[in-house]
């Protein structure tokens, strides 16, 4: 799903890129069905980029993503960035999976823990073996609730 504003957005983040950038590299986005990782998404295919989107949907949408889904280069791993075993090269990584709001991560401590440590270390691993630029980000929604 995406809207009029997101495509106009979209459209001025692409034309701010050089053009070449991008084009046939292969690229994997974690988190890639999250509000950050389908933007990301969606910019590189208008890239020509070749991405491989993983998300373990648990706070990602297919949603966010069903209008790339099926197309060209472009492929969906539904899985769980801390069991990631793949033999697939890769030009760029961008990590952007973990849990982003503070009620998220505070209901679940754990999976955002090993999403940010173990999945950290394993795409690391992983670029240092295709040689590829990797990126860590990360967003928060907004300010945690602090107990009184």
């Amino acid at each position: 799903m995406i809207d009029e504003i997101i495509r106009e957005d979209l459209a001025e983040i692409v034309s701010n890129l050089h053009k070449g950038s991008f084009e046939g590299k292969k690229v994997l986005v974690t988190g890639g069905a999250g509000f950050l990782g389908s933007w990301m998404c969606d910019a590189l295919h208008e890239l020509g980029a070749e991405i491989t989107c993983l998300d373990n949907l648990s706070t990602g949408k297919l949603e966010n993503i069903d209008h790339l889904i099926g197309g060209e280069n472009f492929e969906f791993w539904e899985q769980d960035i801390t069991k990631l075993k793949t033999d697939e090269k890769f030009d760029y990584i961008i990590h952007l999976a973990s849990r982003a709001a503070p009620e998220e991560y505070q209901l679940h401590p754990t999976e955002t823990l090993l999403a940010n440590s173990i999945g950290s270390l394993s795409l690391l691993e992983l670029a240092r073996r295709c040689d590829a630029a990797i990126l860590y980000a990360s967003e928060s929604d907004r300010s945690p609730k602090l107990p009184r």
